[in-house]
């Protein structure tokens, strides 16, 4: 059901992290509460705080809640909120007939789900003042955030080798979703219509709205892409390559036909070339690079 807001932060209260479990049904339209979602995309890591300031009598208090938990939600769709997609594992899911209905326990059921409570209640009394054994998983960046303790949980236990065999499925899963993103396949057209680290912001226009690389069609100054049905202009593709790509516009005149022409164009850094196309798993070319610059990026996913 849906819960409100205060009474997830009373549950989590402001002694403890992970004191239990939130489980959310009917999350499909979760993506249009924003109080709900900024407290959901900030709370996937250990050690997330939530600063809230009470209004007392006397004055007003700032206090912290500790807002990380295992959190479960069920819904018809997945919300539409694209920082919250990249921080769940998605399970589809098919309606079907359980064997047994936890409204309706029978025999021994009760007493088995009790014994498992108080079972991982010891559980966490036993880890929670040493803390789990470290491992190297390998894992980086919100990988590692969204992935390492469930592996460490598991390490050592007959259920380890399944269990780093989620985490693949999951994080390969994750990066497919980034790398064939609208917002990875701009990117490709800017990387093949750069050089030296510039593009022409008319020149890219076209290569976008030419339906080679990306299909959609071109209406008026607006380009609808196919596959996502987002509508993209001039100024969204110039808001996307100055906050994304972090491009930095550039204008001068040049003289045609006897008139004045107002070319515009963008500049990239280097670095933040390289790490974008690591991102979207983008392999750039030699000719991507002025002389003397190595091209050998995008093989590997962080």
């Amino acid at each position: 059901v849906d819960i409100p807001i205060a009474d997830i932060y009373n549950f989590l209260g402001l002694d403890e992290e992970s004191t239990g479990i939130i489980a959310e049904d009917e999350a499909q339209e979760l993506g249009f509460n924003r109080d709900k979602i900024r407290l959901y995309k900030n709370s996937y890591a250990k050690g997330s705080l939530k600063p809230i300031i009470h209004i007392l009598k006397d004055g007003r208090k700032q206090v912290y809640y500790k807002t990380f938990c295992f959190k479960v939600f069920a819904g018809e769709k997945v919300p539409s909120d694209k920082g919250f997609n990249e921080r769940l594992a998605v399970i589809h899911m098919v309606q079907g007939h359980t064997e047994k209905n936890i409204k309706r326990l029978q025999g021994n059921e009760k007493y088995s789900l009790e014994k498992l409570r108080k079972q991982l209640l010891v559980w966490k009394m036993q880890n929670t003042e040493n803390g789990l054994d470290q491992s190297d998983s390998g894992l980086k960046a919100r990988d590692q955030e969204l992935w390492e303790d469930y592996l460490r949980i598991l390490m050592g236990t007959k259920y380890e080798e399944a269990s780093k065999q989620v985490v693949q499925f999951y994080t390969e899963q994750r990066h497919e979703k980034i790398w064939n993103s609208l917002e990875a396949r701009i990117f490709k057209l800017v990387v093949e219509n750069m050089k030296d680290y510039a593009v022409v912001s008319e020149e890219l226009w076209q290569s976008l709205i030419s339906g080679k690389d990306i299909s959609g069609d071109l209406d008026r100054a607006t380009f609808t892409e196919h596959e996502t049905g987002k509508k993209i202009s001039r100024n969204t593709l110039a808001k996307l390559i100055s906050e994304k790509f972090h491009g930095i516009k550039k204008s001068k005149y040049e003289e045609k036909d006897g008139r004045s022409h107002k070319i515009t164009s963008y500049m990239f850094d280097q670095k933040v070339i390289e790490k974008l196309s690591t991102k979207y798993n983008v392999v750039m070319g030699l000719d991507d690079f002025p002389s003397g610059v190595s091209g050998n990026i995008g093989q590997d996913s962080s």
